[in-house]
């Protein structure tokens, strides 16, 4: 049973390397404590960052979204909808 990471483990590398394993467990440490549940050293910091910061982009994204979509539905809505009254 693994109590740390291997030394040459890639979770180690650095994300400019540009290599798909970059930031990645794979000596098996990571795997073998995912498999108690705990998933916090299958990805360095480096690489969970990466992440947060593409979710918060897509987060805003999604926003804008939504309101543009808003806004089309609005101008739809006042030109073929008919208003009480009408």
């Amino acid at each position: 049973m693994k109590t740390r990471h291997d030394g040459d483990c890639t979770i180690y590398s650095s994300l400019s390397n540009r290599m798909p394993e970059d930031g990645i467990c794979t000596c098996g440490y990571g795997h073998q404590l995912k498999g108690e549940a705990d998933r916090s050293e299958m990805y360095s910091e480096e690489l969970k960052e990466k992440f947060r910061e593409k979710v918060k982009n897509l987060e805003g994204d999604c926003e804008s979204l939504e309101k543009e979509n808003a806004e089309i539905l609005k101008k739809l809505e006042d030109k073929f909808c008919v208003k009480e009254g009408d």
